[in-house]
């Protein structure tokens, strides 16, 4: 190693030694985090054959499914959720009008958020509605574990032809804001 680099080398290290440095006091810390996190959480797309019963002949009013909601299943979670926004898209292409509603449901079927009913005009496509939950204002929310969803078809005096390819299409996401 030349002269040069010896020196160069020392000078460094000593730099490094005789830096200044102060305690640092853990207990003065204040770190906080506040990630969000964008999930998917339904889709759901219905034919009008799924409305219309094909051995009586007449249309079905409403479809009715239960799925589940494993977002709020660790303590880590609920113990740090703030609130959470729900986006809809939905699109109708049916000529009839719908409406939706979305529950929130503990693990014994009991009703922990209810969002407010959503009207869907007939022929709407792109339809996009924002709901948000503040969850201290919303306690039992932190108890859903699953997500019932009904679909009522409104009466509009005409049948639901099963042969056309019309359909009636849901995605439901939710972005969870947290604070740890």
């Amino acid at each position: 190693m030349s002269v040069k680099k010896l020196a160069a080398l020392i000078l460094i290290c000593v730099i490094c030694l005789q830096s200044c440095t102060q305690d640092l006091n853990f207990n003065q810390t204040n770190l906080s985090a506040t990630p969000s996190y964008n999930v998917p959480l339904i889709f759901f797309k219905l034919n009008q054959s799924n409305f219309f019963d094909q051995v009586n002949g007449v249309n079905i009013s409403q479809i009715t499914d239960i799925s589940d909601f494993t977002t709020l299943q660790t303590s880590v979670i609920r113990d740090n959720l703030l609130k959470a926004d729900f986006l809809f898209e939905i699109s109708n292409q049916f000529n009839q009008s719908f409406t939706v509603d979305v529950i929130f449901l503990d693990n014994n079927n009991n009703e922990t958020y209810r969002f407010d009913q959503m009207v869907i005009p007939s022929q709407s496509q792109n339809l996009t509605i924002e709901q948000t939950i503040m969850v201290a204002n919303n306690q039992s929310f932190l108890n859903s574990r699953k997500t019932q969803v009904i679909v009522n078809l409104q009466n509009s005096g005409s049948s639901i032809d099963p042969n056309l390819p019309n359909a009636f299409e849901l995605k439901l996401s939710g972005i969870f804001y947290f604070s740890f």
